[in-house]
Order: C-alpha cells, then sequence, then structure tokens
C-alpha cells in the first residue's frame, strides 16, 4: 500500500510540474538588472516588468531569490507594454513571450534575435514596435505557435528562419520590412485572414504545400514585391477566401484544387501563369476572382458544375496563350463584365439563365457560343458588343423580352433566328448591329416584327419567315448516341456533321400502332419534310439549298413544324408523333408520343405512348 501512495504522489507531482503556476508576483532580486520577475513553481522566472531598470534592458540567464535560483525562460504578458524601452538584450534563453509583452513599445531599436529555444510568441507581443531603428529576427523555431497580431505593423521585423505549428489572424500584417519567411508555413494548415497583408519587401521563395486547408481573407493581399515567387502545390480542396491573394504580384503558379474562393481572390495576381485544377470543384467563381489577371496562359476549361460566374471574374484576362473554354455549364448565371476584354475565351458550351451587362465585350476570339442563350430572356447592354470572331447564325429562343443597347454591335453574325411570337424590345437601333442581317421570325410574327417601331427602324435588318439551320441532339446521360428530329420549313437542306462523326437519317410510319423506321440514303431533306437523325455529334449542321427541287420521301410520316410552334395543326383524321422523352424533367422514356391535332373540331393534346 506504501508503494502505491509514493507512485500517487510521483504522478501528482509530475502533472503539477506541466501546469507550472505562480508562486510569487513582481518580485525583485539583487542581481535581477532591476527588472520584476514572477515566480513559478517549476523553478523557473518570467519577467514580470521594467521595474526599477533603465530603457536599456538586459535580461540575464538566471535570477537568485529567497536563497534560490530560478532560471530565467519567459516574458510574462504585458511586461513591457507601452513603455519607453529602446532596446533588449539577453533573450537567447527565452522560450515564451505572452500577450502583449511588448505592444506599442514604439521606442524599441536595435538588433534582436529570437531563437530556437521560442516555443510560444503570444498575441500582439510585437504589435506596433513601429521604430525604423529596430531589426528584429527570428531563427531556427521549430514548430512554435505565434499568436494572433503578434507582429502586426512591426516594421522592424526583418527575417524569420523555422517553422511555426499555427499562426493566428493578423499575425504579420504590414509588416513592411520582413523580406524572407523561409520555411515557416511548412507545417501550417491554416493561414488565417490577414496573415501576411502588405507585406510588401518579401522576396525569395514561398511555396504553400498540400497540408494547407484554409487560406484566409487577405492573406497575402499586397505582398507585391516583383522578386517574391510564390506558389501553391498540391492543394486539395482548400478555401480560399476573399481578396486572398488580391495584387500579390509575387503569386506565380497554383496547383491542387479548391473547393471555394472568395471575391478578389486573385484580382491583379499580374504574374499568375497557371491555376491547374484549381477550378475542377468549384461551383461558384465569384465577383472578380481573376480579374486582371494577365499572365495567365494554358488551357482553362469551366465545367458542368459551375452555377455562378461573378461579376468582372475574368476581366481582361487577356493573354494570347491562354485559352479559356466552358463546357456543359446548365443555367448558370453570369454577371457583368464577367469576361469584359477577356480575349482568351475561345468558345462555350451549355446555358446560361442570365447574362449581366458588356459580359462578353470585347472577346475578340470568341468563335461559339453554342446554346447558351436557350433560357435567357433578356440580353442586356454591349452583352457581345465587339465580339469579332463571332460568325454564323445566332437563335433566340421564344422567351426572349429584350435585347440590349449594342448588345450584338461589331460581331459578326450572319444571320438571327429569334423564335419569339412577340417582338423583344431592343435597347436601339444598333442593337443588333450596324451591318447589313437577316432575322428569321416565325411565320406568323413577320408582320409584327416588321411593324413594330424598334424592329421596323432598323435599316439594316430584312426580317423573314425561317427556322434555325441547326439541330440540338438531344441525348440519355452518359450515351454517345443521340437522337433528334428536324423539321425542315425552309428550303431543300443538305445535314452534315464534323469530320469523324457518323450521320444516319430515318423515315418514320405509323401504321396500326406500329412505328417502323426506314434509313435514308444520303443527307438531303426536302423542303415540308421531317427526318429522324442519329449521330455521335452534338450539332447536326444544316446548310440551306434554297430550292424547293428535291422530292419529299413516299415513305414518310413525317412532317414539317415550325421549331417554335406550340401546337401542331392538322386535318381532320390526321395524327402527329412528336420524339420525346415521357419525362422530359428526367430524360427518360424516349419514344414517339401523339402530338396535338385538331380532329372534327376537337384539340386533343399528347396522348399515350405508341
Amino acid at each position: 500500500m506504501k508503494h502505491i501512495f509514493l507512485l500517487f504522489g510521483f504522478l501528482l507531482a509530475a502533472f503539477t510540474a506541466q501546469a507550472a503556476t505562480i508562486t510569487q508576483k513582481g518580485v525583485q532580486p539583487n542581481d535581477g538588472k532591476g527588472l520584476s520577475y514572477n515566480l513559478y513553481d517549476d523553478g523557473t522566472a518570467q519577467v514580470a516588468g521594467i521595474g526599477t531598470c533603465s530603457n536599456d534592458v538586459e535580461i540575464p540567464a538566471t535570477i537568485t531569490y529567497d536563497e534560490r535560483t530560478w532560471n530565467v525562460t519567459g516574458i510574462d504578458s504585458n511586461a513591457f507594454e507601452n513603455s519607453s524601452i529602446t532596446s533588449v538584450s539577453g533573450v537567447e534563453n527565452i522560450t515564451s513571450i505572452g500577450d502583449k509583452a511588448f505592444f506599442k513599445c514604439s521606442a524599441l531599436t536595435g538588433t534582436i534575435t529570437l531563437n530556437a529555444a521560442i516555443t510560444n510568441i503570444g498575441e500582439y507581443a510585437f504589435c506596433s514596435c513601429n521604430n525604423e531603428g529596430l531589426s528584429l529576427s527570428i531563427s531556427n523555431l521549430t514548430d512554435a505557435t505565434i499568436g494572433g497580431s503578434a507582429f502586426s505593423y512591426c516594421v522592424g521585423l526583418k527575417s524569420i528562419a523555422g517553422t511555426a505549428k499555427s499562426i493566428g489572424k493578423y499575425a504579420f500584417r504590414e509588416c513592411s520590412n520582413l523580406t524572407s519567411i523561409g520555411n515557416l508555413l511548412d507545417n501550417v494548415t491554416d493561414i488565417p485572414f490577414h496573415a501576411f497583408y502588405k507585406c510588401s519587401a518579401l522576396t525569395g521563395t514561398i511555396t504553400l504545400n498540400a497540408a494547407i486547408t484554409n487560406i484566409g481573407e487577405y492573406a497575402f493581399r499586397e505582398c507585391n514585391n516583383n522578386e517574391l515567387s510564390l506558389s501553391i502545390s498540391n492543394l486539395t480542396d482548400a478555401t480560399i477566401g476573399s481578396s486572398a491573394f488580391y495584387y500579390c504580384v509575387g503569386l506565380k503558379l497554383i496547383a491542387g484544387t479548391a473547393k471555394s474562393i472568395g471575391d478578389c481572390a486573385f484580382s491583379y495576381c499580374s504574374n499568375l501563369t497557371s491555376i491547374g485544377n484549381l477550378l475542377d470543384n468549384i461551383t461558384d467563381i465569384p465577383n472578380y476572382a481573376f480579374y486582371k489577371c494577365s499572365a495567365l496562359t494554358g488551357n482553362i476549361t469551366l465545367t458542368a458544375a459551375i452555377t455562378n460566374i461573378g461579376d468582372y471574374a475574368f476581366n481582361n484576362c487577356n493573354n494570347k496563350d491562354l485559352s479559356l473554354r466552358f463546357t456543359n455549364l446548365t443555367n448558370a448565371t453570369i454577371g457583368k463584365w464577367a469576361f469584359r476584354s477577356c480575349t482568351s475565351l475561345k468558345s462555350i458550351g451549355g446555358t446560361a439563365v442570365s447574362i449581366g451587362e458588356e459580359a462578353f465585350n470585347g472577346c475578340s476570339n470568341l468563335a461559339s457560343i453554342g446554346h447558351l442563350l436557350d433560357n435567357v430572356t433578356a440580353i442586356p447592354n454591349y452583352a457581345f458588343s465587339n465580339c469579332s470572331a463571332l460568325t454564323g447564325n445566332i437563335t433566340l429562343n421564344a422567351a426572349i423580352t429584350n435585347i440590349g443597347q449594342f448588345a450584338f454591335v461589331y460581331s459578326m453574325i450572319s444571320n438571327i433566328y429569334c423564335l419569339a411570337a412577340t417582338p423583344p424590345t431592343l435597347g436601339n437601333k444598333e442593337a443588333l448591329g450596324y451591318s447589313a442581317r437577316a432575322v428569321k421570325v416565325p411565320y406568323r410574327a413577320v408582320i409584327p416584327y416588321k411593324h413594330q417601331s424598334s424592329w421596323g427602324s432598323c435599316s439594316n435588318l430584312t426580317i423573314s419567315a425561317g427556322d434555325p439551320t441547326s439541330v440540338t441532339t438531344a441525348a440519355n446521360s452518359g450515351s454517345t448516341t443521340h437522337w433528334a428530329t428536324f423539321s425542315n420549313t425552309y428550303s431543300d437542306s443538305e445535314l452534315s456533321v464534323e469530320a469523324g462523326k457518323t450521320l444516319t437519317l430515318y423515315n418514320a410510319t405509323v401504321a396500326d400502332g406500329k412505328l417502323t423506321l426506314t434509313e435514308r440514303t444520303g443527307s438531303s431533306v426536302a423542303k415540308g419534310e421531317a427526318v429522324l437523325v442519329k449521330t455521335d455529334a452534338e450539332t447536326v449542321i444544316v446548310t440551306p439549298l434554297l430550292t424547293t427541287d428535291l422530292a419529299k420521301a413516299k415513305d414518310n410520316d413525317l412532317l414539317a413544324t415550325p421549331e417554335y410552334a406550340t401546337i401542331l395543326h392538322s386535318q381532320d383524321g390526321c395524327k402527329y408523333y412528336r420524339l420525346t422523352y415521357n419525362n422530359v424533367t428526367d430524360k427518360t422514356g424516349l419514344g414517339f408520343y401523339l402530338g396535338v391535332a385538331t380532329v372534327n373540331g376537337t384539340t386533343y393534346k399528347d396522348g399515350p405512348y405508341v
């Protein structure tokens, strides 16, 4: 039993030693250089205050008090706060510096070196030590803890060597003479907000490693020394805060992925050359995210996961060696000026639900916008102004209500197919450009378009009835074989696909509830015919032959119906079938469904599956 009590007593003593507590406060030993000390029960002492010391502080390695020797290992919180001390020596044995230990010691000058013994530097420890005559350096730290605002506005901090376990918010904010941080961040996982904000003298090479999970707001904002080379390697779904690298001209390249990025995260990073796969898992590219990143090169593809591209997101990303593309966007929101003067934007795939003013103004290498406008209801001012590489035909959907001022001015599009039965409002006469252009509208809408004041005053526009000259294929998810219908109402036409893709046309007949498909010869379709299209291409190109000489196929019950038609008209006793999905939302149950028809004066809507 005696041994048990001895063991318990030993463990208690060990625990007490680890959690040292103050036994006496503010003592002033004779050999303490005039300073006052707090004494701890583990045999150590920490400087508590300036006592009767002069402004030239000398910290002894040991002190003697009450016939006992105490090792001086730390500087307690607030020890020299707001004092007029001018120099400090004897910090070689110090392992801990408490909160506000030297806070606002603005007269402090000379050389101070914090060495490998330091394990903790508290909050505000050297904050506002802003005398230009101070030269403070940190050498050979080993996984030290550095508190929030520890060196904020400490213009005397010159260099750091060694590693930190963690750093607090504002830790090195506006340390304007800090030239090097060495490997400080090697073991850090979180770089908090304002950590190195306006450290404008930082130079050398800094690499943020794969362990980083968060880079806070303003973390490296305005680290703008051209001699700095900052890179990010192998990030895995990190969070990058707003303005984290704003005007950080030292940021050169990024590798890895982010989970989210904040507003202005990389604005004015004029030396950033590559962002790798940073955006692979991003759904929201916020305002000003890559504003004026003029050195960006390589290939950047915005994927189907993107739901929002904010205002000015890629504005002035204009390096000729950058190739920026969209793929398979689904009803994304695109903000104002999002790609203005982004000469690197080459093509767009997918749809938007809205686009902002001047979103693509000056995208002089944008050659195709695909079906971007299929679901938008308004095209704002200058949206595609100065898109000089944008050629071919543009289709505006039936829900379009407004086309803003100069929306397509100085673009090279030829025909505009507007499916809206009610003429959209034009912002001005130049909304569709200055050049002569053909505008194709629904048959019954030709007269309303010509007589609507804003359209009728556009002398460069020729308005007539017509359908779009391309077919978008409808595919089951994950399939490479696409089926579509093509209704040919304009003229005899020739269908084609890009090189390396296949195209097969079919006639269809329905008798006694049985559907029969017959493969056609060739790829020509007569005016008034409709055909089924089978292809592995995303788009089928339709070239009008401007003739009506081709004979319609005899074994074909499919008749041409305008894309914009909402009711299929027929003579009594006739039935029309539409190739569509049983569940349009989920895109399941592809087949032929009985369309709207007028029979014996009664209108019937979609009927049962054939």
